[in-house]
């Protein structure tokens, strides 16, 4: 037994040292490139202090107007962004599109980033420029904690586009089940109508998700 248990300290402390040596060689991401995909896909929040220090920009300007606080929320640095934060990052900053940094995190699904920037201040109903709110990105393309976490954070679950469009249109538009699942769940408004009179399970059904609209037709039924 005592051999046995060796083997496994042996084992992990071995597993620890290789982790220690691969971060030891990993470069540094380089101060030059910052503001871009590249820079934050492994920046740390030493990384974004360093650059900082070494006269980098906290509002520049990107492709399509990314700022660095753009750029760390897409790539899911929670550490990151709150560095970035802390150094006077614009929370409400705006790309092309009127998209604010949570707009686009909230598409990618990292819940401890969306709480990073919610807790920074930022605005769980902004409309971009398309008037679509954070709730509405992550009903299509995110995942159900994220939903759930903009939800409890205040985002309004019935929030309208211009054309009437709620989130609850967006997830059964694409077919997204488990958003559709989670929206009706925290409250969505089954029967209401966009500007073309159509309800989520219209457009569920022109999708072809059996799955969506089967869950439509039996909320219908507990209404």
């Amino acid at each position: 037994m005592t051999m046995f248990r060796n083997l496994i300290i042996s084992t992990l402390l071995c597993a620890v040292s290789h982790i220690q040596t691969a971060r030891a060689q990993t470069p540094q991401p380089d101060c030059n490139d910052w503001n871009s995909s590249g820079f934050f896909e492994g920046a740390t929040a030493a990384d974004v202090r360093r650059c900082l220090a070494a006269g980098a920009d906290n509002e520049a300007r990107g492709e399509h107007g990314y700022t660095p606080l753009h750029a760390a929320a897409v790539n899911g640095h929670a550490e990151a962004v709150t560095a970035l934060v802390k150094a006077g990052a614009k929370i409400k900053a705006r790309r092309e599109g009127g998209f604010n940094p949570l707009h686009l995190e909230a598409t990618n699904g990292h819940a401890e980033t969306m709480a990073a920037l919610v807790k920074a201040g930022a605005d769980v109903n902004a409309r971009a420029h398309d008037g679509g709110a954070p709730l509405h990105g992550a009903a299509m393309q995110s995942n159900a904690e994220t939903v759930a976490a903009l939800i409890k954070a205040g985002a309004d679950v019935n929030a309208r586009t211009p054309n009437g469009g709620t989130p609850l249109h967006w997830a059964a538009e694409v077919g997204n089940a488990e958003m559709v699942k989670e929206l009706i769940k925290a409250g969505a408004d089954i029967y209401m109508q966009d500007e073309e009179g159509w309800m989520p399970l219209h457009w569920a059904a022109q999708e072809g998700s059996v799955e969506t609209v089967s869950i439509l037709i039996r909320a219908v039924g507990k209404v």
